[in-house]
């Protein structure tokens, strides 16, 4: 049970349901020192989501991965700062393969496990939501040998229907005389 379900279980009468708190018309809004205390409480969790929501949030430091091996694609995203070794170990809390078993690829060439992901190129410029930036994973087949990278391209969408599809402004004027 959280802070704002303790509380109104103890300020709420026994016999008022917690649909009052929304109703305009109850007669328990009207109380003023009940409407002091949730006014505190609604202030309370205003700073607290505020504070929470404030640390989650897209910072100009963030930077937006596609971690791709074969047809699997991981999204995710982290900080300029984060090292490679570091992202390593978010790849392996999804797939479970330590990150010893993995190697991370930029265009082909490896990263290096000690530098940050600025340090790759991976900035909030090159790396952004709506564009995210390709990694490419490999696995540890024996001690010494990776397997080759390989990322299967995405399918082309089918065709958009007819009624989906631009129409010229010739035939839509055409359509409008007729009527």
């Amino acid at each position: 049970m959280g802070a704002m379900d303790r509380f109104f279980d103890n300020t709420l009468s026994p016999g008022a349901s917690r649909a009052c708190l929304l109703c305009s018309s109850c007669t328990l809004l009207r109380s003023r020192s009940f409407s002091r205390r949730v006014r505190a409480v609604f202030s309370w969790y205003s700073a607290t989501v505020s504070r929470t929501t404030s640390s989650t949030s897209c910072t100009a430091t963030d930077v937006f991965l596609m971690i791709r091996r074969h047809k699997a694609t991981i999204f995710t995203d982290a900080k300029e700062s984060t090292t490679v070794y570091e992202l390593k170990r978010i790849v392996e809390g999804i797939l479970k393969k330590s990150p010893e078993d993995q190697r991370l690829f930029k265009d082909e060439q490896v990263l290096d496990d000690s530098k940050t992901l600025g340090d790759c190129g991976f900035t909030n410029q090159t790396a952004r939501p709506q564009a995210p930036a390709t990694v490419g994973l490999a696995f540890r087949l024996t001690d010494d040998v990776f397997e080759p990278l390989h990322i299967e391209p995405f399918s082309t969408p089918p065709e958009l229907p007819d009624v989906m599809k631009p129409q010229d402004s010739s035939s839509t004027a055409n359509e409008q005389s007729v009527q």
